[in-house]
C-alpha cells in the first residue's frame, strides 16, 4: 500500500472505531450534521502528510437509516460510502450502528477483498477496539441486513 493508502486504511480501521468506541455520540452528531466530516478529516491528514488527495467529496457519501424501533430501543445505522478502493483491505462502505442510549454500538466495514470472482472481493467485516472479525463475503445487496443481524447477536 502506499502512504495515502495506509492513511485511508488507518482512518477506515483505526480511527473512526476509535472515535466510535470513545466519543460515539459527538462522532455521530458530526456525521450527521457533516455529511463529508470524513472527507475533511482525510483531507487534513493528506495535507499535513504533503501528499496529493486523489478523492473527490462528491466520492464520499453519509446516509443515517432509522433501522428498527422497539419500545425499549430505537437503532440508528450510519451508512458511509467511501471511493472505490484500489487495494484490499480498503473499505467500500462502513456501516456505524447505535442504540439511543449508546450501551451497545458497532462498528462494521465491507472491505475489498483479492479473491478470483467479483462475489469474493467485497467482505463484511467487525470492529471493536481490540478486535477484528471477518464474517465472510457479502454482496452489497446483503450488507445492512447481515450487520443488523450481528449487531444483534452482540457482534
Amino acid at each position: 500500500m502506499t502512504g495515502i493508502h495506509e492513511i485511508r486504511y488507518t482512518l477506515e480501521h483505526r480511527m473512526l472505531p476509535g472515535w466510535l468506541y470513545g466519543e460515539g455520540q459527538r462522532l455521530t452528531e458530526l456525521l450527521t450534521e457533516r455529511p463529508l466530516f470524513v472527507y475533511e478529516v482525510l483531507c487534513d491528514i493528506l495535507k499535513k502528510e504533503e501528499l496529493e488527495n486523489p478523492y473527490r467529496g462528491e466520492d464520499f457519501e453519509t446516509e443515517r437509516i432509522c433501522a428498527d424501533s422497539s419500545v425499549d430501543e430505537k437503532i440508528t445505522v450510519l451508512k458511509l460510502t467511501l471511493p472505490e478502493p484500489e487495494d484490499a483491505p480498503l473499505c467500500y462502505r462502513i456501516y456505524m450502528i447505535y442504540n439511543d442510549g449508546f450501551t451497545h454500538v458497532g462498528y462494521f466495514t465491507v472491505e475489498k477483498g483479492n479473491g478470483p470472482v467479483a462475489d469474493d472481493r467485497h467482505f463484511l467485516c467487525s470492529w471493536d477496539l481490540q478486535m477484528h472479525l471477518n464474517h465472510g463475503c457479502c454482496l452489497p445487496e446483503e450488507e445492512l441486513q447481515r450487520v443488523l443481524a450481528l449487531y444483534r447477536q452482540g457482534q
